[in-house]
């Protein structure tokens, strides 16, 4: 006879954002979201989904709502416990939006020159009377903490931003990563055999299946299953599959641990610190380490600022367009939708395998834009840019040799990007790119669909981003090599500005190498 250990079902609106969770085990984790009109969350509430799961019956266990200023920041945030308000908090933020203060809170938001988070409310507990205390190097990575005065936290980093080691109550642990920057392994200290282990799914980049762990011993003998809820954990099983734990998330990623029977209970029954959207809590600080950057799920946003600049959007610490019900960020840089990130920004997802961004020497661009073939696709781009609908294609004979077949079909009506989510623009694309007579890459897809890289070579050749084309995926794990790849056009001034314009110049291109992305 099978048991349900758990069973969690979803609803969404016309704009295919999630109105809300049910957890059929239970009556008290139910959730439903409402959204602003920019998408959003404005409000959260648990209990019981009423029978049409438009609300929540009657007053909410708990409840949260926002508000927001013209930029995203949180102005205002409220709670509520069965009805009774439990907090009533007004921020407030300077012009380059970094928190400054939260009205009538003891300790002030303290920020460094470059807008890194010093000090902060709340402490590692959640106390919004305790502080955090921060010391930033100068890669904006966090080496120190100090919760309430007290050094609970010291990390070190390798030069692709990994956190290698991380030292807490007088234990050292030493990190050891996949090609995808998930843990693999843990070691105590100077111990030559693992404290920990993590085996990773083939769902997506954040899949967790199974963590074993060493207790009372050298030897892992404490194995826990992990059943996923979307991109976050929801039931912790032994190998036996018996539920030991269960988690809630607030919208903004605050983790509950529940007991079995989903009542709420104080800490982890088997040390257990993976959490929202598939990251690691540190428990010393409160803070998710994505990688690039901390975020805190108390505030809503990162602590220092986004390291791509405004590519990832024009606020650089507001978390996800503050739609993180909706949107994953895998690093700390960029949120996306349903997994498929802008082209332009795939490298940075698999940063311990791609160079720096680089250009190509000027004598290159002199030979290409001296060619009438170069000048004729800028004039190609430009009708692009105005048309509804259009098949373009057009070969660069000289220069670096680049081939570009495209098919575009735009609707007045709708964003290009999430028409492109949706599959709905027709075609494809078709690749070939050659530095002088040497072919690099040859691949054939569609967006949204499926291709194979087959043929390669480790020359550092740089390609497509920013302005031009580029592409995200592997197998299901996120490996390259003759697998799946998911492409997508990102060329902003597409359905806008005019390229070739006075202020246009092709030098703006930037191009990242993806010869390690794909096998020989």
């Amino acid at each position: 006879m099978s048991t349900t250990l758990e069973q969690i079902q979803y609803g969404f609106d016309r704009d295919s954002r999630r109105t809300w969770q049910r957890r059929s085990l239970t009556d008290t984790q139910d959730r439903h979201y409402n959204y602003d009109a920019l998408s959003q969350v404005s409000a959260a509430a648990r209990g019981s989904l009423n029978l049409n799961a438009t609300a929540i019956s009657g007053i909410p266990a708990s409840a949260e709502s926002w508000d927001y200023d013209p930029t995203g920041n949180w102005r205002g945030y409220h709670t509520a416990v069965n009805g009774t308000p439990t907090l009533d908090q007004h921020r407030v933020h300077d012009r380059g939006n970094r928190m400054t203060q939260i009205e009538d809170n003891p300790n002030n938001m303290i920020l460094d020159r470059v807008g890194r988070m010093r000090q902060m409310a709340p402490d590692a507990e959640g106390d919004w009377d305790g502080k955090l205390e921060l010391t930033w190097d100068a890669w904006s990575r966090i080496t120190r903490v100090k919760n309430n005065g007290t050094v609970v936290g010291e990390y070190t980093y390798d030069g692709t931003h990994r956190r290698v080691t991380r030292e807490v109550v007088g234990e050292t642990l030493h990190s050891y990563f996949n090609s995808q920057w998930r843990p693999v392994e843990e070691r105590r200290d100077a111990e030559t055999t693992a404290a920990m282990s993590y085996l990773w799914g083939a769902r997506h980049r954040d899949d967790l299946v199974r963590r074993d762990r060493a207790v009372g011993g050298t030897s892992l003998n404490e194995t826990r299953y992990v059943l996923m809820d979307y991109f976050n954990p929801a039931t912790i099983t032994d190998q036996s599959g018996v539920v030991k734990e269960r988690y809630a998330f607030s919208a903004f990623g605050v983790r509950t641990i529940l007991n079995p029977d989903f009542t709420v209970r104080s800490d982890s029954e088997c040390g257990m610190e993976f959490g929202f959207q598939g990251q690691f809590l540190d428990q010393e600080s409160g803070l998710l380490n994505y990688g690039y950057r901390y975020y805190s799920p108390q505030l809503g946003r990162w602590l220092s600022k986004d390291p791509i600049g405004e590519e990832g959007g024009v606020n650089l610490y507001v978390m996800a367009g503050d739609n993180a019900l909706n949107q994953v960020d895998h690093v700390g840089l960029y949120s996306f939708v349903n997994d498929t990130p802008g082209g332009h920004l795939a490298p940075y997802l698999f940063p311990a395998y791609v160079d720096p961004p680089s250009r190509f020497p000027d004598s290159v661009w002199e030979a290409v834009e001296k060619s009438p073939e170069f000048q004729e696709y800028l004039g190609d781009l430009e009708v692009l840019s105005k048309n509804q609908a259009i098949w373009f294609e057009k070969r660069i004979a000289k220069g670096v040799g680049s081939e570009f077949h495209i098919h575009v079909q735009n609707s007045p009506n709708m964003n290009f990007l999430q028409r492109l989510h949706a599959g709905t623009i027709a075609g494809g694309i078709d690749v070939k790119i050659a530095k002088g007579h040497e072919v690099v890459i040859d691949c054939k897809f569609k967006p949204l669909a499926t291709c194979k890289c087959v043929a390669t070579t480790r020359l550092p050749v740089h390609l497509f981003d920013h302005y031009g084309f580029g592409g995200y995926g592997g197998d299901p794990s996120g490996n390259f090599g003759n697998t799946a790849l998911k492409y997508i056009l990102t060329i902003p001034s597409l359905f806008g500005g005019v390229p070739g314009g006075k202020d246009y110049d092709i030098r703006d291109f930037r191009f990242i190498d993806w010869s390690y992305q794909f096998d020989v």
